[in-house]
């Protein structure tokens, strides 16, 4: 559970052993006291591989990017310069296809 005061938080690299495509990742997000959409912010930084860096934002696609390994920063702003009225990251979850391989194949033939 991160809290807005703190701003961000970095993941841990997650390697999965073998290339996949990465698909989407997305946050469960709570707004405390009296904060609104519209004063509150949460995006992602992420990382592939250590090298490939791109910035969905919350609930976004990772754009058929491929890699073994997967990082993500999650930033959070406010508005409210008091942070009483902050955001609270909850979970986070990234989906991704490991490598399929075809095992037969039969083409129909009129």
């Amino acid at each position: 559970r991160i809290i807005g005061p703190e701003g961000e938080y970095h993941s841990e690299t997650f390697n999965v052993g073998e290339q996949v495509e990465w698909g989407t990742i997305s946050g469960t997000v709570t707004l405390t006291g009296s904060a609104s959409a519209q004063s509150e912010t949460v995006g992602f930084k992420t990382s592939l591989d250590s090298f490939s860096t791109q910035f969905p934002a919350l609930g976004g696609s990772l754009f058929n990017a491929c890699g073994s390994s997967f990082s993500y920063q999650a930033i959070l702003g406010s508005q409210d310069a008091a942070l009483d009225k902050t955001t609270v990251l909850e979970d986070v979850t990234i989906t991704y296809l490991p490598k399929t391989e075809v095992l037969f194949y039969s083409q129909c033939v009129e």
